[in-house]
């Protein structure tokens, strides 16, 4: 009977484990996705800047990077959010003229960073004011906007309950 017990609990935890190695294996890759498919759709500003955005998650911490360059500087607008700020729920999409722009549902402050790279090496950074929202942005014309907006909150989902980013 013990033996019998030893060996209910071990594929237990073998399934639970084996549950957890998919669903970071889910998210990494859904990330990936995102992250690929949003360098695909990127898109020259109305002040000619090539405009590109990423995402990355941390500890408790979803991260958007918008890269804007021109003439060989770099201009990167850092966002972030704590992961239990944000409602995977109000995902959303929406045409702002020249991109199209992805909300991801931020329900608390999220902090704004601008870094500077300047072709000739000299490096600044300033903190901005805390906004109310967290986006992306992409070109208007890319296909792929339905799909992002599921895989961005299938990301958001993921890693809320994934111990490396957002816990249980």
């Amino acid at each position: 009977m013990r033996a019998m017990g030893l060996v209910a609990g071990s594929v237990l935890i073998a399934a639970i484990t084996t549950g957890a190695v998919a669903q970071q294996t889910e998210l990494d890759s859904t990330l990936a996705y995102v992250n690929r498919t949003l360098a695909a759709a990127q898109f020259t500003d109305n002040e000619g800047q090539t405009t590109v955005s990423e995402v990355q998650l941390a500890k408790g911490t979803l991260r958007v990077l918008i890269n804007k360059t021109k003439s060989g500087n770099r201009f990167s607008n850092v966002y972030e959010v704590a992961l239990t700020d944000v409602d995977e729920g109000a995902v959303m999409s929406r045409d702002r003229g020249g991109n199209m722009t992805i909300t991801l549902g931020a329900v608390g402050p999220v902090k704004e960073r601008m870094d500077c790279v300047m072709v000739g090496g000299a490096k600044t950074s300033w903190d901005l004011p805390a906004r109310r929202q967290i986006w992306v942005e992409l070109n208007r014309k890319s296909p792929e906007v339905r799909e992002l907006v599921h895989a961005l909150t299938r990301v958001l989902e993921l890693a809320k309950k994934d111990p490396r980013y957002g816990g249980i």
